[in-house]
């Protein structure tokens, strides 16, 4: 084998190892995402937001940008986690991770099954949703630059998703989930999201797996995927 060949060989390993670092380094980060948001730690949270470019949540049709206001929006969770009778279990599955050419950011999207239950109110919940992220790569660290959450059914379970898909609603009845400082969003549950599941329609599945692309350019639009 001639050297260049060697050197070309070299090359493409060195490229493959570190793509699967970077695959498993995003994962991880994810889940650590998802573990602090179980316990509440909102300092866990934020570390896993990107610092040097401005992060965002969109939830529904809510949006929160910068990493204060990330930081005001989770504010609750140590109190509700320490309710009595509280239980979150929120599990982030199924990623499918692209990098980009330039290896400077990712896109993932990823299912999200679990269940919540909040003692005070009454609330006990099966949920489904989705997940669309954006990663960014910082001092050699993958991060959350952009994390989108799509509900796709919450319903109690006493009557389960066929019935109902509204259940937060009894979350908004306790008065520590509508006090301020709130970021003034997901106050109405109608307002901030839409259902989309419909027991009568066929099945929406957002979003669809990103697509390979070679540099950042712009966030990427949801796409609606109708059917299998």
């Amino acid at each position: 084998m001639k050297d260049q060949e060697m050197m070309q060989l070299l090359d493409g390993l060195e490229r493959e190892i570190r793509h699967e670092e970077a695959i498993a380094a995003i994962q991880n980060r994810i889940r650590k995402y998802a573990a602090w948001f179980h316990t509440g730690n909102v300092d866990g949270i934020l570390s896993c937001f990107a610092r040097t470019e401005a992060p965002e949540l969109i939830f529904g049709s809510s949006k929160v940008s910068g990493r204060e206001a990330i930081s005001q929006f989770y504010g609750n969770r140590p109190m509700l986690v320490r309710l009595p009778g509280t239980i979150v279990s929120h599990e982030i599955t199924t990623e499918v991770i692209v990098i980009a050419s330039d290896e400077k950011t990712a896109r993932v999207t990823a299912n999200a099954s679990g269940f919540k239950g909040l003692a005070p109110t009454g609330s006990q919940v099966n949920l489904l949703g989705k997940y669309s992220f954006e990663m960014i790569r910082e001092d050699g660290e993958w991060k959350i630059w952009r994390l989108q959450w799509i509900m796709i059914a919450d319903a109690d379970f006493n009557y389960g998703w066929l019935f109902q898909n509204r259940s937060y609603y009894l979350e908004d009845e306790y008065p520590a989930l509508s006090e301020e400082p709130r970021p003034g969003m997901l106050t109405e549950a109608a307002d901030s999201y839409m259902d989309y599941f419909k027991p009568d329609e066929v099945q929406v599945l957002l979003p669809e797996p990103p697509d390979e692309y070679q540099t950042w350019d712009g966030y990427r639009a949801a796409k609606n995927t109708r059917g299998y």
